[in-house]
């Protein structure tokens, strides 16, 4: 089994980038958001940062931290009320008239 390789941290350049769970801060419709996701943190200086592929999973947290706070469904409420209705995404799209 091979390590992964350790990426140097692009902030101080004395730290590596290391995987683990931090809060990140993002905007959605010009509104900051702290969200915990996976991200990259120095073990110098503590920045922190998104890698490419969680960066996805990034966008959804924060636009669900913008839903709740607007009183609108999050990503999760839509897929489980879709489930509940045993519709298809297209299926379920035509049903809100959003196809």
């Amino acid at each position: 089994m091979t390590m992964p390789m350790e990426t140097p941290c692009f902030e101080c350049g004395k730290g590596d980038l290391i995987s683990k769970i931090v809060d990140l801060t993002g905007y959605r419709h010009e509104e900051e958001f702290t969200v915990l996701a996976h991200g990259l943190q120095c073990t110098v200086c503590g920045f922190k940062t998104i890698d490419s592929k969680h960066s996805e999973e990034f966008t959804k947290l924060i636009s669900d931290a913008y839903r709740e706070k607007h009183g609108l469904l999050t990503g999760k409420q839509i897929r489980e009320s879709r489930r509940e209705l045993r519709m298809s995404q297209d299926e379920f799209a035509r049903y809100l008239k959003v196809n």
